[in-house]
């Protein structure tokens, strides 16, 4: 179905962007100051779960935009015509789910990725706000190839996610995919660690690894399969236990916060290659002091010059997911 996009005083409309379920996203050139801007817009004009969902994640936005890797929000309202809109950052490399498609992150670079996401994550997580739907598609390439973190859209407080819904079959914990848990931060440090997988294999962990027909063979491995090994002899052993400990079966067995993820992949990054990627959140210590050796502050360079590694063959179908 086409969604006509709306009018909005002090905005041209350029194209599409993307389209889902509820929404679309636009994108426009605001006319004071000038500039691109991504404008996010309910797709159902009467369906009022949409419209709560909208206010739900303007709220959100709004505390949390302050952060260099979440979107900035701009503006929000309703249009003539009953819809709601969100006024953001405008990502122009895209996201990670286009990115993987035709090339991979090295793991210097997918470590500097995971850092500042879990940075922004635990930012989210101090202020009771759980995301529930992190995936590469929900993380954009902003200026500079600079990581976002987006999408809030089914994103909850930690006190009231109490039953899943939203979420995407191949990034979801163990726990949300047989039902036990509405989300938490334990559900998120899982997507994350899957997302980070997904940046060095090209297909999310476990259709990279076992053969699966569809979303409820995938959700059965993911339950209860082991972790396949990723195929690569570029990436440290280290990485890949860090990213197996934020991917355990169990909740209680991952890292007990976003924070101390983001300070084992520095020590990993300190380690294998000689430097660290800050994390940024309040009154936290950019720096894991308990990593090995000196801090030189030279970071792993990002897209979007996406790096020449291409893909692995054997390609398995990957997760779906849309812009935002």
């Amino acid at each position: 179905m086409t969604v006509e996009p709306p009018q909005l005083p002090g905005y041209d409309h350029v194209r599409t962007l993307a389209s889902g379920a509820d929404s679309t996203v636009f994108l426009y050139r605001q006319r004071e100051p000038d500039r691109l801007v991504a404008v996010k817009v309910t797709s159902r004009l009467s369906d009022s779960r949409a419209r709560m969902r909208l206010r739900t994640e303007t709220g959100f936005m709004a505390d949390l935009s302050t952060h260099p890797h979440i979107p900035a929000l701009y503006d929000s309202g309703i249009t003539d015509d009953g819809r709601g809109y969100l006024v953001m950052d405008y990502a122009a490399g895209g996201s990670y789910k286009e990115f993987i498609r035709f090339s991979l992150l090295t793991a210097d670079q997918a470590l500097t990725v995971g850092i500042e996401i879990a940075g922004a994550l635990f930012f989210a997580h101090v202020k009771g706000i759980i995301h529930r739907d992190i995936k590469p598609s929900n993380i954009l390439l902003g200026e500079r190839g600079t990581p976002l973190l987006t999408d809030f859209g089914i994103a909850a407080s930690i006190y009231s996610a109490k039953r899943a819904e939203g979420f995407s079959t191949p990034w979801a914990a163990p726990e949300v995919l047989s039902g036990e848990s509405g989300g938490s931060e334990a559900a998120d440090i899982y997507s994350l660690g899957a997302t980070l997988y997904a940046l060095l294999a090209g297909h999310s962990p476990f259709e990279y690894g076992y053969r699966v027909a569809d979303d409820r063979e995938l959700a059965e491995a993911i339950i209860h399969r082991d972790l396949p090994k990723l195929r690569r002899d570029d990436v440290p052993e280290a990485l890949e236990q860090v990213l197996a400990q934020a991917m355990s079966r169990r909740p209680e067995d991952r890292y007990p916060s976003a924070l101390l993820f983001a300070r084992a992949m520095q020590r990993v990054q300190q380690r294998c290659y000689g430097h660290q990627t800050p994390v940024i959140a309040a009154h936290t210590p950019p720096y894991d002091e308990h990593a090995p050796a000196t801090l030189p502050a030279t970071p792993a360079p990002l897209p979007p010059t996406p790096p020449s590694l291409r893909r692995q063959q054997n390609k398995r179908p990957s997760g779906g997911g849309t812009y935002w």
